[in-house]
């Protein structure tokens, strides 16, 4: 065990720490979540699919990525992670650069299966891990900083994407890059500089003394109450946080992977499409923020209640916008969609922790974390489905203001269980 002093002549190691899993974000979420709608166009024009069969790839993703986040915890507890993280990122630049090969729609799915789960390797579930561990008095505004990164990556892989690599070079081009970007960043930074503990630098979290850090653990122990996974889904709380989170994933999703194709459809050039995504990317990375420093201070069930009406403004927005429009009014419109686009994760890492505890935090939020994938997966499939029925995704815009509703209502509901779970003694049980 190294010897463990607080240290006086150099940066807190941390803030390394925080950067690299900024950086993690900014590639991932950049190249995976907001760039596949660029592509679908590309595609249709290619192949002739349907726009529900695109997002199909989309759905195998996000379905993939849920499905995997248990497995990547598993492997973080087994291995290093910084090996989880590298390897994540070589499967997700594999996936990138087969996708830039393909010829054949099974080719094209099983692509994005193997994207899926590099995606679940280097994207919050490790990384979040990592943060937890590096700073424990302002999680939220840590978590928040790392969000940010989901935000810029969305600004900078759009732009970079939509407006030069794919326009210029082609469909199968903008993939390659997005592969080697993958590769070529996160593989050295992980291994060089991630550590799961501040222990392995000869330090202690947020740079603080053992007094201190005592003192407050034995504070948090008195105030904390903690669930089991099995107590946590007998209370109202677990369903109503689900309800919540899914019916905003499913309208989140179907509107940000959908809008760029719909407004392309109806006359905005690529150009413009590409810079409405870009300033999405833009609020997401300004609202994490944002939204992570409020949830030390507010019940963090009101940040997911504001991002949902942030986006449902955005959407109402967004029915009425015209290529005789405006411009103005697609950048309130894409602005707004990026704030409250920022919420998602602050609100489920906090609502998590805040509700349940943190003895099985991992297990819950592994749970809340697939629920939340596999709903956004539907999202875009359901508005590509009712495009190719109706020639519009007017129809699928309009359920989403109805999901919103029901994600506020779900949410405001919400009331901390009464009862302490069964953690440290025998007899006690949670009957919320």
């Amino acid at each position: 065990m190294p010897q463990i002093n607080k240290p006086r002549s150099r940066i807190f190691y941390g803030y390394w720490i925080l950067l690299v899993c900024f950086i993690c974000q900014v590639v991932t979420h950049g190249s995976v979540s907001y760039s596949f709608s660029l592509f679908v166009i590309p595609l249709d024009n290619e192949f002739g699919w349907s726009r529900a069969v695109i997002m199909t790839g989309n759905i195998l993703t996000m379905l993939t990525s849920g499905i995997g986040s248990p497995i990547v915890g598993r492997l973080t507890q087994k291995y290093d992670i910084k090996y989880v993280i590298a390897g994540g990122a070589i499967t997700l630049g594999s996936g990138f650069i087969l996708l830039s090969l393909t010829r054949a729609l099974w080719q094209f799915y099983t692509a994005y299966i193997i994207v899926g789960l590099g995606f679940a390797a280097t994207g919050v579930i490790p990384t979040s891990m990592v943060i937890m561990n590096w700073f424990k008095k302002r999680q939220g505004l840590a978590i928040g900083i790392l969000g940010t990164g989901i935000g810029v990556g969305g600004f900078v892989m759009p732009l970079l994407l939509g407006a030069h690599i794919i326009p210029d070079f082609g469909w199968r081009n903008g993939y390659l890059v997005c592969g080697i970007i993958s590769m070529a960043v996160i593989i050295p930074l992980s291994l060089k500089l991630i550590k799961l503990r501040p222990e392995e630098m000869g330090e202690l979290p947020d740079n603080g003394d053992i007094a201190a850090e005592k003192k407050k653990n034995g504070r948090a122990k008195n105030i904390v109450q903690n669930y089991t996974l099995k107590q946590a889904r007998k209370t109202g709380a677990f369903w109503l946080i689900a309800i919540g989170f899914v019916a905003f994933s499913i309208a989140n999703n179907n509107t940000f992977q959908n809008h760029v194709p719909h407004l392309q459809e109806i006359g905005f050039p690529a150009v413009v499409s590409a810079t409405a995504l870009s300033l999405v990317g833009i609020g997401s990375a300004v609202s994490k923020f944002v939204f992570g420093c409020l949830s030390d201070y507010i019940p963090p069930k009101f940040i997911l209640i504001i991002g949902s009406v942030l986006q449902a403004i955005a959407t109402a927005i967004l029915i009425n916008v015209s290529p005789e429009s405006s411009h103005i009014a697609l950048w309130i419109y894409a602005t707004l969609l990026g704030l409250g686009l920022g919420s998602w994760l602050p609100a489920l890492t906090m609502n998590t922790s805040g509700t349940f505890g943190l003895v099985e935090y991992g297990v819950i939020f592994g749970i809340y974390n697939m629920l939340f994938m596999a709903s956004g997966a539907f999202g875009p499939w359901l508005g590509g489905r009712i495009f190719d029925v109706t020639g519009s995704y007017h129809l699928s815009f309009v359920i989403g203001l109805f999901l919103y509703a029901v994600a506020i209502i779900s949410m405001l509901l919400i009331r901390r269980p009464k009862k302490p779970g069964l953690v440290f003694k025998s007899g006690e049980r949670s009957d919320d």
